[in-house]
């Protein structure tokens, strides 16, 4: 099958090339150097023609002198041993270049598989923070509600603590008074050991002697256990 693009200049590359090395270009060598592509058919017709235009050459050469001809022949050597060198070069900057090109890749490559495992790796994190930042979010919730909870529970014991100080003043209060209203027989009975006695309706009076007025007992015990609105009142309570 021929090669899409094989010319006449591709068939005479490749011969050329076969002559320098020292190989006879036939047809099937011409192919092979051409990477087996190529009709047979195609590289003879060309093979052929190219060789009528050789010989042609040769009779014009007939014309001109040896030293020209030899000038001629090194000059054509020379510029196709360049070309064979330049390509020569490009080929192996091409080689250097993809050998460089794959190694980039193959690097590439390995380097995406690693940031592939670490997306990965800090998607299951910020997946286990999210669960971990909601349950702290209840906690702190909850912590807040009982916080609430128990200061209103603070509030009411500080309420309960003031009214049970309160009640307990006033206990204190009524517990003395009511010693104060338990002492009252032990004066009365200290004012009638002292001679101090109740009034009594006034009788006649002895010839010769002057009644002298005796003190008022209700006045000397409010002397002695004085009282104040609303306290140790006998009878009463405090709320």
């Amino acid at each position: 099958m021929a090669r899409a693009g094989l010319n006449k200049f591709n068939v005479q590359q490749a011969r050329d090339t076969l002559l320098a090395r020292g190989i006879n270009p036939s047809v099937d060598a011409v192919r092979v150097e051409l990477g087996n592509t190529g009709s047979k058919t195609t590289i003879h017709r060309y093979l052929k023609e190219l060789k009528a235009e050789d010989a042609t050459q040769l009779g014009d050469e007939a014309l001109l002198s040896n030293a020209l001809k030899d000038m001629v022949v090194r000059m054509a050597a020379k510029l196709r041993d360049e070309a064979l060198q330049r390509a020569e070069a490009a080929n192996h900057a091409w080689q250097n270049e993809k050998t460089q090109l794959v190694v980039q890749f193959s690097a590439a490559q390995d380097r995406l598989k690693d940031l592939g495992a670490d997306n990965a790796a800090l998607t299951s994190r910020l997946e286990r923070e999210s669960v971990t930042h909601d349950e702290t979010k209840d906690r702190l919730h909850h912590a807040e509600l009982r916080a609430g909870r128990c200061e209103q529970q603070v509030k009411g014991l500080e309420q309960q603590l003031d009214e049970n100080q309160k009640h307990r003043a006033s206990l204190e209060e009524k517990h003395r008074c009511a010693g104060r209203i338990r002492t009252l027989p032990h004066v009365l009975s200290g004012a009638t050991a002292t001679g101090t006695t109740a009034p009594r309706h006034p009788g006649p009076a002895a010839p010769g002697r002057v009644t002298q007025p005796q003190p008022n007992l209700d006045r000397q015990t409010k002397r002695t256990h004085p009282t104040q609105s609303g306290q140790c009142q006998p009878g009463r309570r405090s709320g």
